[in-house]
């Protein structure tokens, strides 16, 4: 049941992806055409267009699973501030939970260890970040896009340095699973993005 909720979970967010890029594909080309007439409208929706938010207010109003609180039980594994959103009870088997990064905050290096199975699903739900793996380009992040991770994959995920970013983290079932924290991402490794 929990497998055919992801995968649908999964599909519905590809589609969004393709939809959302035929609809800025569009959108693009109509502000090609106009940019030279009026570059006024062109800086209004920019940031619409490239889901950027610097704006806290702006970002709450955009962010439909909630901030939540201060991640202050994680904090020495952040540079900067983050904020948790439980989506789920512990006593339901699965947990899912709305994670918020202020602009230019990341997660250390981490590893999600299992035996069998395990690992982490991102689903991005506002705003921009980063995901990378070890020894891997960094990729970025949108509304829509979905990340999976799997267990023994040495990884770090978190906001753009101007923007505001959310995603719901899912943790995947599997025999023995436990969470590594590693080395941060150093100031200059992240500013090279």
């Amino acid at each position: 049941m929990r497998l055919r909720l992801l995968v649908e979970i999964r599909a519905a967010a590809l589609a969004d992806i393709h939809t959302r890029e035929r609809q800025e594909t569009r959108w693009r080309q109509n502000i090609h055409t106009g940019a030279a007439v009026c570059p006024a409208f062109i800086r209004k929706h920019w940031e619409v267009c490239c889901m950027k938010i610097m704006d806290k207010a702006t970002f709450e109003e955009q962010n439909v699973f909630g901030l939540g609180a201060p991640n202050d039980a994680f904090a020495r594994y952040f540079a900067g501030r983050s904020y948790l959103n439980p989506l789920t009870r512990p006593e339901d088997g699965l947990f899912l939970a709305n994670v918020t990064f202020e602009p230019g905050c990341r997660n250390n290096w981490h590893i999600h260890h299992a035996s069998e199975g395990g690992g982490q699903l991102l689903i991005c739900t506002a705003g921009e970040g980063w995901y990378q793996e070890e020894g891997k380009e960094a990729v970025s992040l949108e509304p829509g896009r979905v990340i999976v991770i799997p267990a023994e994959v040495k990884h770090w995920h978190g906001a753009k340095r101007d923007s505001w970013f959310s995603h719901i983290a899912v943790e995947m079932p599997g025999e023995a699973c436990s969470n590594e924290w590693c080395e941060p991402v150093s100031d200059a490794e992240y500013e090279a993005l």
